[in-house]
């Protein structure tokens, strides 16, 4: 678990498969870029990590989020869950 962008969030090193995530959560990718990386809807390069979330998140028109020292994930510690369990706790 993380939080980012004030939401939390399931991270995964992996890409997942649409198939793998219960409908109504939102799927977004962490392209490696330096230290923090960038929030894409969709990376195919340099992917880093996928994050799954119970809200979509608004992008800027620019359609992408540069993640710094204040926009980063803060992973939580201990917090681990499933998809299932994420969805049954945080979907809406």
């Amino acid at each position: 678990m993380i939080e980012v962008l004030g939401r939390k969030a399931l991270y995964s090193n992996r890409r997942l498969a649409p198939s793998e995530v219960p409908e109504g959560l939102y799927t977004y990718d962490i392209r490696e870029n330096g230290e923090y990386g960038v929030l894409e809807r969709k990376v195919i390069v340099d992917h880093e990590a996928t994050i799954v979330t119970a809200a979509p998140i608004d992008f800027p028109k620019e359609g992408f989020v540069v993640l710094d020292e204040d926009t980063s994930p803060d992973f939580l510690d201990g917090d681990e869950m499933t998809l299932r369990e994420f969805a049954q706790k945080y979907k809406k």
